[in-house]
């Protein structure tokens, strides 16, 4: 019983022959050999789930569409999870205008202030002729369990000089970023190099998705601006002033106040194109937009291209008399640059017609009741004879 307790498995009785000890010390061994074996397998399948765990959380997170910063800090912690790396970081790979590469540090394990201030829009790497760089123009992995020994390794990364393994991260045949680990005890070889790629590639695939994802967001957005935006003068278009004024009108109805247009129209603007040619008529559009968004910059307010020679000037806030005096200020900046225009019959000079209006919003109407008011004192003010200003208070009855 003693030898049991002490991890014995077998006994023979007195008195036996040296074949059948042979024989049963060698049946044990083989036992033993296929135990450990088994349990190496098991070990290697448990690895394996490991891996598959991991990038199936990685592939989860992805479609869940979370923050990039926190699916990097994920695909980095399961690489030094599964290393047993003690430090790591992981970048994307970009060019210059010129072609060179550089990195965008997106996850580090151990992360500074310069870092934090840089969060978002990753933190820039340039200068690459280092490990970290190594494996940027290798494109392969570079491993080194000595770089205090390897002149390319700059006292930085990895800190203290400890085992480092860096791994280029492709899609296909590009290569999208890298991943440098360090501080694995034993340090680094083929073998495990091996047992990381797959969950290399599904970061090469996630990061190529992401890239692709945000392009297409940019696309859109830019898109989105392109049809607010008039192509000529850079200026907000007809659409987005009557979704600025729909919204307008509806805070205003709930907080209370005024609001103010001043509709504006170049005086015989198809003369001075027929006179002077299309490209000064556009260059004296583009001026007047300039003036525009000199004289009304407040965050509130709007500026923005009606259609053809049609500007608006959207107040929020702005009583009649501030209205006014803007007006006013736009007529005098158009004075002092004096374009010429020869064929008008009004001034030698470019002129303005303004109709200026104020009301204020109340539940039940809209901003169509202004932008009619505001057209009809443009209408007035043209065939008075253009170059003046012709406004109406609404809130007055006038």
């Amino acid at each position: 019983m003693r030898a049991f307790a002490a991890g014995g498995v077998d006994y023979i009785t007195k008195p036996f022959q040296s074949e059948e000890v042979l024989a049963r010390v060698g049946t044990h061994l083989e036992r033993l050999h296929y135990q450990r074996r088994l349990q190496a397998g098991n070990e290697e399948l448990n690895r394996r789930g490991e891996l598959l765990s991991a990038i199936e959380r990685l592939q989860a997170a992805f479609i869940g569409e979370v923050d990039p910063l926190d699916l990097y800090g994920a695909m980095l912690s399961a690489l030094q999870s599964l290393s047993g790396s003690a430090e790591g970081f992981l970048a994307e790979v970009h060019h210059t205008p010129e072609g060179k590469s550089y990195l965008r540090i997106y996850a580090i394990s151990a992360p500074g202030r310069f870092f934090h201030a840089n969060l978002g829009v990753g933190m820039a790497q340039r200068d690459l002729d280092n490990l970290c760089g190594a494996a940027v123009h290798a494109a392969e992995a570079v491993i080194c369990n000595d770089p205090a020994g390897d002149p390319r390794w700059d006292g930085a990364v990895p800190a203290g000089g400890g085992p480092f393994l860096g791994m280029p991260i492709h899609c296909g045949e590009r290569l999208v970023g890298v991943a440098g680990l360090s501080g694995r005890e034993g340090g680094y070889d083929a073998e495990l190099l091996a047992y990381l790629r797959p969950l290399v590639r599904t970061c090469g695939q996630l990061i190529d998705a992401r890239q692709q994802r945000e392009a297409r967001s940019a696309a859109e957005q830019e898109l989105n601006r392109l049809a607010r935006v008039d192509g000529l003068t850079n200026i907000p278009n007809r659409r987005s002033l009557d979704e600025f004024l729909d919204n307008e009108w509806q805070r205003l109805v709930r907080n209370g106040g005024v609001l103010s247009l001043i509709m504006i129209d170049i005086d015989h603007f198809k003369r001075y194109n027929d006179h002077y040619g299309h490209i000064s008529g556009d260059a004296c559009l583009i001026e007047l937009a300039w003036i525009l968004k000199e004289k009304v910059q407040r965050p509130s307010d709007l500026v923005a291209r009606y259609g053809g020679e049609e500007f608006f000037c959207v107040l929020s806030g702005t009583p009649l008399e501030g209205a006014l005096e803007v007006a006013r200020a736009i007529a005098r900046e158009l004075r002092q640059i004096a374009r010429v225009h020869a064929d008008s019959p009004v001034d030698p000079l470019v002129t303005v017609s303004m109709g200026v209006v104020s009301g204020r919003p109340r539940d039940g109407g809209d901003s169509r009741a202004l932008l009619s008011a505001a057209d009809e004192c443009l209408y007035q003010a043209k065939h008075g004879g253009r170059n003046r200003i012709i406004s109406r208070d609404l809130e007055a009855g006038g």
